[in-house]
């Protein structure tokens, strides 16, 4: 009869609020994974280059340029509602600061006013990106965790091994 080695518990909990850098970097590079948006924010670009150059070629920029105009407000306001959003919510409740407990049982990410537990099982995937690691739990949700919230790199290597464990983990990119 085959034993089982027994797993040993390991458990990690880390303090962080994100900065409005790493939230900016972070949002901005989920935008850009998304299908829609990318393809959505293309065109746009697309057309204010095309209106532009038909302006030029013909002569009438000064009656297409509200056309242009308005598309680079709509190109501006894809990027900036989300980190106003943000900021309203940082205005408004004072802040981010979550606590993460990592552990074989799963994830529980405490907020101020707000909690929720995560089996390992809703999330795809893990990476290391620069200064983070990003969790993903399907094409449009996504878990931010700063490198700096470890007090250790013992307790840094212990969440790594989490990663591994339980999701596809992909180490520094």
């Amino acid at each position: 009869m085959a034993v089982e080695a027994a797993v040993p518990a390991t458990v990690v909990t880390v303090t962080f609020e994100l900065t409005p850098g790493e939230y900016r970097g972070a949002v901005l590079r989920y935008l850009f994974t998304q299908p829609a948006y990318v393809a959505l924010a293309s065109f746009i670009l697309v057309f204010i280059v095309f209106t532009m150059a038909a302006g030029v070629a013909t002569g009438r920029l000064l009656v297409l340029l509200p056309d242009v105009v308005m598309a680079v407000i709509l190109e501006a306001l894809l990027v900036a509602v989300p980190l106003l959003a943000v900021w309203w919510y940082r205005w408004r409740w004072g802040g981010f600061e979550m606590t993460a407990t990592f552990s074989e049982a799963g994830i529980e990410a405490k907020m101020p006013r707000m909690g929720s537990q995560f089996a390992w099982s809703k999330f795809s995937r893990a990476k290391r990106l620069k200064g983070y690691y990003e969790l993903r739990q399907d094409l449009r949700r996504v878990a931010v965790v700063p490198a700096r919230a470890f007090k250790s790199a013992e307790e840094r290597a212990a969440f790594e091994t989490l990663l591994e464990r339980h999701l596809k983990f992909k180490g520094s990119t």
